[in-house]
């Protein structure tokens, strides 16, 4: 999944969770899936920063 769409479905979870429809059991795993999104959004921007900072010390706009 892209970071968009990772960032969206994290966006629908906490759309439902404030709702406040959802028994306990339904928002632990909402938030445990979260938890789960932020991390691999987390890790996304990690990698994108890198090669920022990778491409910007060296000028070179090439894919590696």
């Amino acid at each position: 999944m892209t970071i968009d769409e990772n960032l969206e479905q994290l966006d629908q979870i906490v759309r439902e969770m404030e709702q406040g429809n959802q028994t306990l059991e339904e928002a632990l795993a909402s938030f445990e899936a979260g938890i789960k999104l932020i991390k691999k959004c987390s890790s996304q921007l990690d990698r994108v920063e890198k090669k920022i900072k990778i491409l910007s010390e060296s000028g070179d706009t090439s894919e590696k």
